[in-house]
């Protein structure tokens, strides 16, 4: 036992929570909703151009009431894409990481262990569809100036492990 006990948390949403757009500054009127129904959030790019992400405040809540029900506080709430990108995206060149999910599948290009853009569709691996989401990899990888696609032959992630 080390002695120490934190009771504080950090957890990750699925990019199906949240609505993520590009913009020149961090203003709500980017976002398709009332700010009084979502939390919005602005991270500075490389280029002055903005990150913005907004969850809606219920879904928050939610997860506010779950981890306070397992006697912890929720320090931060992130998307998955962020850590992916922290720990996939570690080149300065741009990498985009696919996470294909049983819902969805979420495309996240990050530089430098940033996220600085989030796509989703709901081709997932339900679907069967890996010739969609490798289509739309190229699509997005053009759109942003990626030159190379480098496929894995084979990796596999279980359980989130």
């Amino acid at each position: 036992r080390m002695g120490s006990v934190s009771y504080f948390a950090v957890a990750s949403l699925p990019a199906f929570y949240a609505f993520t757009t590009i913009a020149p500054i961090p203003d709500p009127k980017y976002i398709p909703a009332s700010p009084s129904i979502y939390k919005m959030d602005a991270i500075s790019l490389d280029d002055g151009k903005y990150f913005l992400v907004a969850v809606p405040r219920e879904i928050i809540e939610k997860y506010k009431r779950i981890f306070k029900a397992a006697g912890l506080k929720l320090a931060r709430l992130e998307l998955e894409s962020f850590a992916l990108a922290r720990a996939l995206g570690v080149s300065d060149q741009p990498v985009i990481i696919i996470d294909v999910g049983e819902r969805s599948t979420t495309f996240t290009i990050a530089k430098n262990g940033r996220a600085e853009f989030v796509s989703r569709t709901d081709f997932a691996l339900a679907s069967q569809a890996p010739n969609v989401i490798m289509d739309k990899v190229r699509r997005l990888a053009l759109s942003k100036g990626i030159k190379n696609i480098i496929r894995a032959r084979e990796t596999s992630v279980v359980n989130g492990l």
